[in-house]
């Protein structure tokens, strides 16, 4: 975890560094590096909170063995835990599009709260806009992160920070090339990291899951094992019922 925290605060220097050079340090790259700074808490506004989803499960996962606090009568469930996450990212997503994709909302809170003039606003518009799609990425790395927090299987996070950072380095380098630039670049890059970490800890969780079920299978065969063999009656007792019944005769 903490690695991954790590990856994420360096992400940002990483993007401003690449689209300054990208633009060559002219004043069109200190204008990328000022839109990127204006639209970074903007943006982060509608869907920064999904992170804590995944205290979600650790709080209230019955199956959480370290878990004292949870009753039997509970009444929650990795059911429950998954609309509450789904309603979660609902949520964000609409604040999303009505904040970046209603005409002149997002211009009249980067004039109101940031502070700036109606120009640079403007240019602010379509960064804004790539921020909708980051409540899906971050919704399920903090589900499936909570999940595995709560089997303590956190380690095969790990991968998913190094990925992240790959596929955003990847998309700095090579989006220039197909026409995109400035805080379009910076913003497009950041969504692309995320959509990388958040499918390998989907993977992480899929292989986990698949390993727990195999155990459990395992677990349940052995089961039936040890109970078929109770069932059968010792070998002393068949002897007696036997030489008893020769007496008889």
């Amino acid at each position: 975890l903490a690695l991954i925290l790590a990856t994420q605060r360096i992400s940002r220097p990483i993007v401003n560094l690449f689209v300054s050079r990208d633009l060559g340090g002219s004043s069109a790259a200190t204008e990328a590096v000022a839109i990127l700074t204006a639209t970074y808490p903007v943006g982060h506004m509608p869907y920064g909170w999904l992170t804590e989803i995944r205290a979600v499960y650790p709080a209230f996962d019955k199956n959480n063995p370290s878990n004292k606090l949870v009753s039997t009568s509970n009444t929650v469930t990795a059911a429950h835990i998954k609309k509450f996450t789904f309603v979660c990212m609902a949520l964000s997503l609409t604040l999303c599009f009505v904040m970046f994709w209603t005409p002149n909302v997002s211009e009249k809170i980067l004039i109101d709260i940031i502070g700036v003039d109606f120009a640079f606003a403007e240019l602010c518009v379509v960064p804004l806009r790539i921020f909708s799609f980051f409540p899906v990425p971050v919704t399920v790395r903090a589900h499936l992160t909570g999940w595995l927090m709560t089997l303590k299987k956190t380690f095969v996070l790990a991968p998913s920070s190094v990925l992240r950072i790959i596929v955003l380095i990847t998309s700095l380098v090579v989006l220039p090339y197909l026409g995109v630039h400035g805080a379009t670049l910076g913003v497009g890059s950041l969504l692309a990291g995320f959509v990388g970490e958040s499918t390998m800890v989907a993977i992480a969780a899929c292989y986990v899951y698949r390993k727990q079920k195999k155990k459990m299978e395992n677990e349940t065969a052995a089961e039936g094992e040890d109970s078929a063999m109770t069932d059968i009656p010792p070998a002393e007792e068949g002897t007696e019922v036997v030489e008893m019944r020769e007496e008889n005769d």
